[in-house]
């Protein structure tokens, strides 16, 4: 056993371990309890707390401070309180708006961006594919562009203008096609076809259906 003085009650403390040789672990444990309660908890109208946000001192009672879940008076006062948290939980949009409005707007954002991203939604779903089924994939965005510009906007089969849509199964919207369906989603492999087009091929050969093509045009 170790024994050493408090500073505060100057009672003669006995203890297992021997004490590190600062101030805090002079005082006993009864003295230490009684300076944490009078600073955190002390709810008399004779003691004041200073909040830390305004720097006024106020009476330390619930009334001017509110609690913890451990039962400490928090360092700002109820006015600084309720002002932090009023700057730092602003209402959302979500919160603004009904649900009819917000929806509404969620949906027109969702299907602006389908049409104007409409090459990145073909490579996520390409990959989903690919993935899926254990095919190979190597294609991005820029190589669909630049396949969208080669073939002048157009169908590889049909010829037609391809027509970016927010329409499930929009006869013009572009897709992928698999020139040899056995084949993953990699570069010479994959055109740009009218989604008419790629429905109606689905598994046929790429010769067999080029020629089915080119008698629609005569």
């Amino acid at each position: 056993m170790h024994k050493y003085i408090c500073l505060d009650c100057e009672k003669e403390i006995q203890v297992k371990n021997k004490p590190k040789k600062n101030k805090f672990t002079q005082i006993c444990r009864a003295c230490t309890i009684k300076k944490i309660a009078i600073k955190n908890i002390a709810i008399t109208e004779d003691l004041q707390k200073l909040c830390r946000k305004c720097n006024n001192l106020k009476p330390a009672t619930t009334e001017h401070f509110l609690k913890n879940k451990k039962g400490f008076l928090y360092s700002y006062c109820r006015e600084c309180k309720s002002k932090y948290l009023s700057d730092r939980y602003v209402p959302s949009e979500r919160i603004k708006l009904s649900d009819e409005e917000f929806c509404e707007k969620n949906i027109a954002r969702i299907n602006i961006s389908r049409v104007d991203k409409w090459a990145k939604h073909l490579v996520n779903s390409s990959r989903h594919n690919a993935k899926r089924y254990g095919k190979e994939f190597d294609i991005d965005e820029n190589y669909i562009l630049k396949l969208y510009e080669e073939q002048n906007r157009k169908c590889y089969w049909y010829g037609v203008l391809l027509e970016p849509s927010i329409i499930h199964r929009y006869p013009a919207k572009p897709s992928l096609d698999r020139l040899d369906p056995e084949k993953g989603y990699v570069k010479g492999n994959v055109v740009i076809s009218c989604m008419a087009a790629n429905i109606g091929r689905n598994s046929c050969d790429a010769d067999i259906f080029q020629s089915f093509c080119d008698l629609l045009r005569k």
